[in-house]
C-alpha cells in the first residue's frame, strides 16, 4: 500500500503547511504503508519518515494528511483486535509487543522487520 503526503515541513524556518503536524515528511511523495492504525476516533498510517539508516524507526501519522496511491496488500497482512474500540491492520508477524522489542534491539524483530518490509515494497514495487 502506498500514500502520497500532502503537506510538509520546513526544518529551517520550523512552519507546518497544516497544523499540529511533528514530522518531517516531504509534500507529494510517495510513502510505503507499514500497518493502518484504526484507534477510537482516529486512523493513522505506520511509516518511515526517512529511509536513511538500516535501522529506521517508523511514526505514526493521521490518515487525513494522505490521498491513496495504491491499494495492494501484502498477503502476511491481518487485522487485529487490539481492545474494544482499536485494531491494527498490518503483518502478522507483528505482533502487540513487536515495536517495544524492535526498538530495544531484538535480533528476531530486527529479522522480522526486514523481512516484512522487503515484502511491503515488493508487493508495490511499480509504484515509487
Amino acid at each position: 500500500m502506498i500514500i502520497k503526503c500532502h503537506i510538509s515541513y520546513d526544518k529551517m524556518t520550523q512552519k507546518y503547511f497544516m497544523e499540529n503536524f511533528e514530522h518531517n515528511l516531504t509534500k507529494t511523495k510517495n510513502y510505503f504503508v507499514m500497518q493502518i492504525y484504526y484507534l477510537a476516533e482516529e486512523i493513522y498510517y505506520r511509516l518511515l519518515e526517512q529511509e536513511t539508516s538500516e535501522m529506521c524507526q517508523p511514526i505514526l501519522v493521521r490518515l487525513d494528511f494522505f490521498s491513496l496511491v495504491s491499494g495492494k496488500i501484502p498477503s502476511t497482512w491481518a487485522l487485529n483486535k487490539l481492545d474494544k474500540e482499536n485494531a491494527i491492520f498490518g503483518p502478522e508477524r507483528w505482533t502487540k509487543d513487536f515495536w517495544e522489542d524492535y526498538l530495544n534491539g531484538n535480533q528476531e524483530a530486527i529479522k522480522r522487520y526486514k523481512d516484512e518490509l522487503e515484502l511491503i515494497r515488493s508487493t508495490d514495487k511499480d509504484f515509487i
